[in-house]
């Protein structure tokens, strides 16, 4: 049995494969693994590998991981950023720190 992949819950340790058809949103599940990785465990992005099969594709998830962490700390600063995914990492991230 298969369990449905979720970039919010998924353990931060060991690997992740994310594979997908087109347009099921596999650049965003990176993006906010990506995210998850710098909120959380405190990881820099030079020290995360994410693989990718093209350039067109590099770029894709390099944008949006820089515009996730902005809409973080724009978020984690005290802005409303309409994103209830990345303000449900920044929560999760502060209630732990408490």
């Amino acid at each position: 049995m298969t369990e449905n992949f979720d970039s919010k819950t998924v353990a931060l340790s060991g690997s992740n494969l994310v594979e997908a058809s087109a347009g099921t949103g596999k650049t965003h599940s990176v993006a906010i693994l990506a995210l998850r990785l710098v909120v959380e465990k405190d990881i820099s992005l030079d020290k995360i590998l994410m693989v990718t099969f093209s350039k067109v594709a590099v770029t894709e998830i390099e944008d949006r991981v820089r515009k996730f962490i902005r809409l973080a700390y724009r978020y984690a600063c005290g802005n409303d950023i309409g994103d209830e995914t990345i303000k449900s990492v920044v929560d999760a991230e502060a209630q732990s720190a408490v």
